[in-house]
């Protein structure tokens, strides 16, 4: 059964889409050698395992370690869905990274690198959110820290402009009181 969701997802072409994303290189990063697939594969593999243990719970009437696996696989589309809202996060900052960098270099700006990694980072940012919120590890907590964060930024921003931009405002006024 294993070989066959294997071969299902390699005749699907994961493996050009995992790599497309980087999801190979990231794997590697924390210790995975084995390719998208065969993860996959081995999900289902086991999900199904478990399909069946709990079936054969069922069928002993062993109703503790049946509401145990229940709750197991309550978790898997929750984290289903964590790991692809991952990915495409993933994705998604590393094309805004390449897009706002690419342009910024292109309009002759220095800091171009400095400030697509900064969109990257707020971008993983809120994927982390999404991903926490979607497996309900602390919801309000990760909701608050978000907003606190990106409002101590909007503030940092605000102060640094106001600041940078003091000596143009007094000549523009300047200018207005004169006339």
């Amino acid at each position: 059964m294993r070989r066959l969701v294997i071969k299902g997802a390699k005749l699907i072409k994961i493996d050009v889409i995992a790599e497309k994303v980087k999801l190979d290189e990231i794997l590697e990063q924390i210790g995975i050698k084995h390719n998208f697939s065969t993860i996959i594969g081995n999900l289902i593999y086991y999900v199904l395992l478990l399909v069946v243990l709990l079936t054969v719970f069922d069928i002993l009437g062993l109703e503790m370690a049946k509401d145990l696996f229940n709750n197991v696989i309550g978790l898997i589309p929750d984290i289903f869905i964590s790991i692809v809202l991952f990915v495409f996060g993933m994705f998604l900052a590393d094309l805004a990274k390449d897009f706002i960098t690419g342009r910024l270099n292109n309009m002759n700006i220095e800091q171009g690198g400095m400030i697509g990694s900064v969109a990257k980072f707020g971008i993983l940012l809120i994927v982390f959110s999404m991903i926490l919120s979607q497996l309900n590890i602390g919801n309000d907590l990760v909701s608050k820290l978000t907003q606190y964060l990106f409002g101590a930024i909007a503030l940092g921003l605000a102060i640094a402009i106001g600041l940078g931009g003091k000596d143009a405002a007094k000549s523009f006024f300047d200018k207005l009181t004169k006339k």
